[in-house]
Parts: C-alpha cells; sequence; structure tokens
C-alpha cells in the first residue's frame, strides 16, 4: 500500500465556482491554483438555503514522477432529463482499472460534458483512497419519468475524509447508487 502523504498534497478549499444551476440544486467547483498541475475529483452539489453550508472539498497535485492522479477518458451517461429543462448526470471512464473516478457529474443540456467543462477533474489511484457508501442525500428532483438523487459523504471517521464530489443515482431510495472514493488518512 503507498504512502499518500508522500504522493499527494491535499488542500481543504471551498468550492466556489458555479458550474450549474438547477431549481435549488447548486453545483460548484473549485478555483484552481495557476502554479503547479493541481486537480479535484469531482464537482461538489449543494441545496441552495439548505442545512449545510456551501461545500468545500479537497485539492490534489501529485509529487513529481508520481502516479496518484490519472485522467478520465470518456463520461458515460447516467441520467437524462429533457423536461422541463434538459440536463444530465454522467459518471468518468478511467483508462485503468487502477483509477476511480471520484463523483459524478452534472450539467445542463444533453450533450456529453466537453474537456473544457471537466478541466482538472482527475481520476485517483484505488490504493489511495476507500469506497464507501455515499449516506448524505443532498438534492432529490421528480422528473416526468424518473427521480434524480444526488448524494455526497458528510461524516468523517479520523480514518477516511470525503472529497468534495457526489454521486448521482435514479433510484429515488438511493438503493442503487453507486459507492464514492473518500480519502485515506495517513
Amino acid at each position: 500500500m503507498s504512502n499518500s502523504k508522500s504522493e499527494l498534497t491535499k488542500h481543504l478549499v471551498e468550492f466556489t465556482e458555479t458550474s450549474a444551476t438547477y431549481e435549488d440544486l447548486v453545483v460548484l467547483t473549485p478555483r484552481l491554483p495557476y502554479e503547479g498541475n493541481w486537480g479535484y475529483l469531482g464537482q461538489a452539489a449543494w441545496k441552495r438555503d439548505g442545512p449545510t453550508a456551501p461545500p468545500r472539498g479537497f485539492i490534489l497535485m501529485a509529487a513529481e514522477g508520481s502516479d496518484a492522479l490519472g485522467d478520465i477518458v470518456d463520461w458515460e451517461p447516467v441520467l437524462r432529463s429533457v423536461e422541463p429543462t434538459p440536463f444530465t448526470t454522467w459518471r468518468g471512464v478511467t483508462r485503468d482499472p487502477k483509477y476511480v473516478c471520484g463523483g459524478d457529474f452534472f450539467k445542463l443540456g444533453t450533450e456529453k460534458p466537453t474537456a473544457a467543462e471537466t478541466a482538472g477533474i482527475r481520476a485517483i489511484r484505488r490504493d489511495l483512497v476507500s469506497e464507501v457508501k455515499p449516506e448524505n442525500l443532498v438534492w432529490s428532483c421528480r422528473l416526468p419519468f424518473d427521480t434524480l438523487s444526488i448524494y455526497d459523504v458528510a461524516v468523517v471517521t479520523g480514518v477516511v475524509i470525503p472529497t468534495g464530489a457526489f454521486v448521482s443515482t435514479t433510484a429515488p431510495s438511493g438503493i442503487n447508487y453507486e459507492t464514492i472514493p473518500v480519502l485515506r488518512v495517513e
């Protein structure tokens, strides 16, 4: 098992850049520093006027020569809605199975996310994270033929810390949602 302290620099930051809004859902990204090869594991979701403050999450930079962070090479749709306002959620695909995508991507419209929209989103090597089922329902929306629910991880155990990213599911109860990577504390 690798030592993430020597492979990754991590900074907890507020996600302040609005990527999309839909009804009372706000999807945010961090402002990445200009210097260095910083990345993040996925957008953060926040329910406007909800019980929690706007989200914070981690930006990450791999040490020189480290392969701790990988690329997202494609995006697969999770849910497409065309009514009343078109939006989609997407899950990242990695080139190598030793990496995992950190979270899903929400955007208005039905086209696949562009490189400009997903700039800075990275995959992370699986041995540097634990994968957990997210327990915190951030937002849910009934649609004409489906339901979209967005979950993240809110509980910090001291052994792992949430990245700020979310996963989406079409199951209203969250039964079918995926796991989400959380950073190991070392």
